[in-house]
């Protein structure tokens, strides 16, 4: 009796860190890919998605997904071309959305940039290089903080013939990207027209692209 009894306290203590099937739950669940962390974001869908911001409620990072259906009736190579540059303007025009909506004020120098979320008006009124964010003027702030998107991840899925294109944005860049904005271009924004015989349809292959900045974004 007495054995028994030491083999259930033995049980408890070690059994503490199993389920009900046995297995191990103790140990964290491991942190996904970084490829498999943009898959993840891109089912999610479009939108701001990962935002980090301090104490004092200024933004120091988050990701923006922007998608696209891909069209192969021009040929594959052209369809991810258009696939591409929609998903961009779709990450943007939810970047722009969101700041609507969540952003009290932004600041682009390279020395103190910053964007202010709302609810956060002390910090908003202690920044006086600050310009709030209103209706009249988020055309303009929102070119400039658009600037500082730089692509993380992409994400071609051949089942549902979808592009994926994973931002991510910090205000140092966006500042930087301000100052560089004369030179500062957009790959694949010009489009040519097809002409000549008619290209085949293409298909779509399940493909999945991370930049090195991306761990910085995915944590």
């Amino acid at each position: 009796m007495r054995s028994s009894a030491v083999w259930v306290v033995v049980v408890a203590l070690v059994g503490g860190v199993l389920n009900a099937r046995g297995e191990d739950v103790s140990a964290p669940a491991p942190a996904p890919s970084p490829a498999d962390a943009i898959k993840q974001l891109a089912d999610l869908g479009p939108g701001v998605h990962k935002i980090k911001k301090d104490d004092a409620g200024r933004l120091q990072s988050c990701v923006i997904v922007g998608q696209s259906r891909i069209s192969t009736v021009l040929g594959t190579a052209k369809g991810l071309e258009i696939a591409r540059k929609r998903a961009r303007m779709n990450a943007q025009a939810e970047f722009v959305r969101w700041m609507k909506t969540a952003v009290a004020a932004v600041q682009l120098m390279s020395d103190s940039s910053m964007v202010v979320l709302k609810g956060n008006d002390k910090t908003t009124s202690e920044s006086g290089k600050a310009v709030e964010l209103t209706s009249d003027n988020v055309s303009t702030l929102s070119e400039g903080v658009l600037r500082g998107m730089t692509i993380i991840g992409v994400n071609q899925d051949a089942k549902t013939e979808t592009m994926t294109i994973v931002y991510g944005w910090t205000p140092k860049n966006a500042a930087l990207a301000e100052e560089a904005k004369d030179v500062n271009r957009h790959p694949g924004d010009s489009t040519t027209e097809t002409t000549g015989r008619p290209v085949e349809r293409g298909t779509v292959d399940n493909k999945t692209t991370v930049s090195d900045e991306a761990k910085d974004f995915l944590k």
